[in-house]
């Protein structure tokens, strides 16, 4: 029982808790003049209260774990929602106030789109199924990248073969398409989309050196591979965005060059590439010819499937690269 003052009579004037709805409570005052009164800490919408749907509204587009943010709240003897009232604010408010808004965005989108009358040209990743790594059913996030979009906007969030398809239902043609290196989504763009470019995210090659060249570091008289990774990364980008209008053998040219730039070797790369452009070096600790070392990046880096697929990294001059 705690005391509030009267609003009719101003006096001092007893109040006790009469309801607790997650985070929210109502107070209900009995003064002795005979007012009474309901004091309620949150508004509500349609008989929620507003800060349970905003916690659970937080809790969701944070991306925390529920779990753990209610836990918290538990342990510091917090007022909180109960975990199955979260879940019922996310299918019942939420994820339908979501489709709104992403329907409403989406919508203005497209008509940009369509008033700009070229085709686009777009960047897709994905997430896949774990249990079996099938990308073609993984939900892929279609972002256009033309050189006039500099937000970088999600024009479609769906299975891989359904985005292009609502595309199209949009009266939308794809020039370009940039994506990883599955080998699934490879096999059903080339299927199914025959006149669209299919090119390669150029982050997704460097995530896969590096991994590999991390791995080859840590074995035994390999460890200077660790010293150059940083050097190797930076010249697979500068490969592609120096190829200003040239073919993508070229840049598989210059990214081939590093196997011999590591080992000090500077010219001779090869008739497309014949010599690094760089000017003097300072002194740092190079490969050594015919090393374990040296002999296994060489594998990694010239790797026939990865040289094939860097050929195919956005040119510059494409919207990738603005």
């Amino acid at each position: 029982m705690k005391y509030f003052w009267c609003e009719m009579c101003h006096l001092p004037t007893k109040g006790k808790v009469c309801n607790v709805q997650g985070s929210a409570m109502a107070i209900k005052q009995v003064c002795e003049c005979g007012h009474t009164r309901r004091w309620e800490s949150q508004p509500k919408v349609r008989g929620v209260p507003a800060g349970n749907i905003l916690l659970s509204a937080g809790i969701l587009f944070s991306g925390c774990s529920t779990s753990k943010v209610l836990r918290i709240f538990d342990f510091i003897n917090v007022l909180s929602i109960s975990f199955s009232t979260f879940f019922s604010h996310q299918r019942t408010v939420l994820w339908p106030a979501i489709e709104r808004v992403w329907t409403k965005c989406n919508d203005q989108l497209i008509s940009v789109l369509l008033d700009r009358e070229e085709e686009l040209v777009v960047a897709g990743d994905g997430r896949c199924d774990s249990p079996g790594h099938s990308a073609k059913f993984g939900v892929y996030s279609m972002i256009d990248m033309h050189i006039d979009m500099h937000t970088g906007r999600v024009v479609a969030i769906e299975l891989v073969q359904r985005t292009t398809d609502s595309l199209r239902r949009c009266s939308l043609s794809l020039a370009e398409i940039i994506t990883d290196r599955h080998l699934q989504i490879q096999k059903w763009i080339r299927e199914n989309l025959p006149g669209t470019v299919h090119s390669f995210d150029v982050w997704h090659i460097k995530k896969a050196v590096k991994k590999k060249l991390l791995a080859l570091s840590k074995e035994k008289g390999c460890n200077i591979v660790c010293k150059w990774m940083k050097s190797i990364i930076n010249h697979l980008y500068w490969s592609a965005a120096s190829s200003q209008g040239e073919e993508g053998s070229m840049i598989a040219a210059k990214w081939t060059s590093v196997v011999n730039h590591v080992q000090v070797i500077h010219t001779g790369h090869g008739d497309l590439y014949q010599q690094c452009t760089h000017g003097p070096l300072e002194p740092r600790e190079w490969l050594k010819k015919g090393s374990k070392a040296a002999a296994k990046m060489e594998d990694i880096l010239l790797n026939k499937r990865l040289c094939t697929d860097i050929k195919k990294t956005p040119i510059p001059g494409s919207p990738t690269f603005q």
